[in-house]
């Protein structure tokens, strides 16, 4: 979390407020146009390239496991530092997509590929589109 550090000249006082950091994660169709529920995401633990920190038994160190709304999922008190958001399930008819590394900065900001607005991730799916066609036993 970020702080907030208060001055106060007459009482000799100095106050240090810790901010808790707030992200919005938004789960999406591929053009944006339609909120997808049901997707089970994981926040991942990482270092600053990305990579995912692992435990003293080589296990990834998991904060959180979320599953979507149809509306921004909140997610509140994740320290400073890089994680990635990964989908380990994707909503019914839909792929499941790249994960995405983002960083909480010193000021609570969200700095990510995937974030145009400072505080909210979004991950897009496509669809799991399946082509069939029919012929006749002649080929025609």
């Amino acid at each position: 979390s970020s702080n907030s550090i208060f001055v106060d000249t007459q009482n000799n006082t100095i106050d240090i407020v810790d901010n808790i950091t707030s992200i919005n994660i938004r789960k999406t169709n591929l053009d944006g146009s339609l909120n997808l529920a049901g997707a089970n995401l994981q926040i991942i633990e990482a270092d600053e390239s990305g990579k995912p920190s692992t435990d003293k038994t080589g296990k990834e160190v998991i904060i959180d496991t979320i599953e979507t709304q149809d509306e921004n999922t909140v997610i509140q008190g994740l320290k400073i530092g890089t994680y990635i958001l990964r989908e380990i399930d994707a909503p019914a008819g839909y792929l499941l997509t790249e994960y995405i590394v983002f960083k909480i900065n010193e000021d609570g900001t969200v700095t990510s590929t995937a974030s145009s607005d400072g505080s909210t991730i979004i991950m897009r799916d496509a669809h799991n589109e399946i082509f069939i066609s029919k012929t006749a036993i002649s080929g025609s």
